[in-house]
């Protein structure tokens, strides 16, 4: 069984990055009854960076590079799919690049501003979930946690795993 490649919105990074920084900050809530310590009310997660660098190389790196920096222009959040991290919504913040023409290949420094973290509990209601903007089977499989194997056999109608409508109720359970 192959992994999923990290996705960023319709973009497939099919060589994983070589680096991966995550700082994540969260919101402590106390609350202090007179003459008594504090007591933690709730923990909330904030806002999660992820920074990290990575290779773009062969005939379509110079396109795919491309693509990123519209991405980037764009400044809309997107799905960022990291695989043995989790499904973030993200924006592009951060895109640099170091270009070797001969070799084709492109080394890139990028950071992805999201919001917390999206967790299969979340996402799953009824035993279905909802397929997000350019989501394959793969993704949903890695999303929630649920061998391809399983969703293939739950979603018979399902053709194409490559290739899923936006907003397709899928079965997971």
């Amino acid at each position: 069984m192959s992994y999923p490649l990290m996705r960023f919105g319709g973009i497939t990074f099919r060589h994983n990055p070589k680096e991966l920084a995550v700082v994540k900050s969260k919101t402590v809530n106390e609350y202090t009854p007179i003459g008594s310590l504090p007591i933690m009310q709730s923990i909330r997660d904030n806002t999660v960076i992820i920074k990290g660098t990575g290779e773009l190389y062969g005939e379509e790196c110079f396109e795919m590079y491309a693509e990123l920096l519209r991405v980037q222009k764009k400044n809309v959040a997107q799905k960022l799919c990291i695989p043995e991290m989790g499904v973030y919504t993200a924006v592009l913040t951060k895109l640099s690049a170091k270009a070797n023409t001969r070799e084709k290949l492109i080394v890139i420094e990028f950071e992805f501003c999201t919001g917390t973290q999206r967790k299969a509990s979340e996402i799953t209601q009824d035993n279905y979930t909802v397929s997000l903007h350019n989501e394959t089977l793969w993704d949903i499989s890695y999303r929630c946690d649920v061998p391809i194997e399983t969703l293939i056999k739950l979603n018979t109608d399902i053709r194409n795993i490559l290739n899923i409508p936006d907003g397709k109720r899928v079965r997971v359970r």
